[in-house]
């Protein structure tokens, strides 16, 4: 659907209206634990994938999401040995219209099919995004 409204817009003075209003920018870091020192990379998103199996609703999934990643064994430059370092995604930006995109699918890996979930998930009216936001400098 974005795309058929994309190519209709191409030209006129709402050209980039999609990405203005869908799109918000995040960034996956990695920082060292021992010195700091930190590496990111910026991306842009069109929603945020939340798991449904086993969460309560859109607050838990969304803490899951956000959970940092200890990895340990990593060479960190600044350091000059391995080291272990936390890993997780940033927003930087989020749009006006923040989408969601639910995880109802998993994979059973005995018998090799997919299975919907269709288990209650709860959303609230409200929700307040700020934990997940970046710092502005």
């Amino acid at each position: 659907m974005f795309e058929a409204i994309e190519t209709a817009l191409k030209g006129t003075f709402y050209e980039s209206l999609i990405e203005d209003m869908f799109f918000g920018e995040a960034s996956s870091y990695i920082t060292c634990t021992e010195c700091g020192n930190s590496r990111t990379s910026q991306e842009k998103y069109l929603d945020i994938p939340l798991m449904v199996d086993g969460f309560k609703g859109v607050k838990e999934s969304l803490e899951e999401y956000f959970k940092l990643e200890e990895i340990e064994g990593v060479n960190c430059e600044q350091c000059q040995k391995n080291t272990t370092q936390t890993k997780g995604p940033m927003l930087t930006r989020l749009p006006p219209v923040l989408t969601f995109n639910l995880v109802r699918i998993k994979y059973d890996m005995t018998t090799y099919d997919r299975i919907k979930i269709n288990d209650k998930f709860e959303y609230p009216l409200e929700l307040d995004m700020s934990k997940y936001l970046a710092p502005t400098e």
